[in-house]
């Protein structure tokens, strides 16, 4: 069944070139609109300003590869191309997205400090949510996209877990993103699906280490009886060397304290106090 909210099939197949042009530059200049300046705008979509005014005056398309650009960072499809932005119902999804960027951009930029935080495989050690007396480590990954400092982590088996015949190599995979602040960046990740939010923020060169960062790690749940939900927390960056790699990852999970190496016993012991 249509929807009679959308246009027909082939609504636009008789309009000239000029007048889907002008729709374009139309929702352009209404997305565009939401940003602090154009001239930063550009520079993150890596597109010329000359090209980039012909495109908000509907002198001319994007090619495929900069109207993926263009649609990846507002969070809008290519019907930007044929249908007004008000002819659009966007999903939840897209709303979310679309409020959080906005938030964000007013505030910070996505684009995070490389030589500070490296990509690159590192180990994140915390005190343990639901284990007040112990330590976790967990193997995650630092990379990036199209600009943006991105997340992926590896949450180790639970303890009845690790003692099945058959333990899996992980629990569950998180995902993440960091922005960057003054003095640091925040990180903020999740499961897939999941219903809750871990957010952390981390200060570099901890201890004058600069392949360590100290922080703090605070997981959005109620609050439980004798268990966390703010921990101090350490990210370690591993060395590009393959053997070393796996060994790290064999001393990752839940750990007494006085197994957790020294070096980060006492990195997680100057993470200040007070917060």
């Amino acid at each position: 069944m249509l929807d009679p909210r959308r246009p027909p099939p082939f609504a636009h197949a008789d309009e000239r070139p000029a007048d889907l042009r002008a729709i374009f530059g139309q929702n352009l200049r209404q997305l565009a609109s939401r940003e602090a300046s154009v001239t930063k705008l550009c520079a993150r979509l890596e597109i010329n300003r000359t090209q980039f005014n012909r495109y908000l005056s509907g002198e001319t398309f994007p090619r495929p590869d900069i109207l993926h650009r263009i649609c990846t960072h507002f969070g809008v499809d290519a019907r930007i191309l044929l249908e007004p932005l008000e002819a659009q119902d966007p999903s939840p999804g897209e709303v979310l997205a679309g409020a959080l960027g906005a938030m964000v951009l007013s505030t910070n930029d996505f684009t995070v400090d490389s030589a500070r935080l490296p990509d690159g495989l590192y180990r994140f050690w915390r005190n343990s949510y639901n284990f007040p007396d112990r330590v976790i480590a967990d193997m995650c990954r630092v990379y990036t996209e199209n600009g943006v400092k991105l997340f992926k982590g590896y949450e180790p088996p639970s303890p009845m877990q690790s003692r099945a015949t058959l333990a899996p190599a992980y629990q569950s995979v998180y995902h993440g993103v960091f922005l960057q602040h003054d003095d640091g960046v925040s990180l903020y990740c999740s499961t897939r699906g999941g219903r809750m939010v871990s957010i952390g923020f981390f200060e570099y060169s901890l201890g004058g280490l600069p392949d360590f960062l100290g922080g703090i790690s605070f997981l959005t749940r109620r609050r439980i009886q004798g268990m966390r939900r703010l921990t101090f927390a350490v990210m370690e960056r591993l060395p590009r060397d393959l053997g070393q790699c796996i060994a790290a990852a064999r001393e990752c999970g839940l750990r007494k304290t006085a197994e957790v190496p020294v070096k980060i016993r006492d990195l997680l012991a100057t993470v200040p106090a007070s917060i």
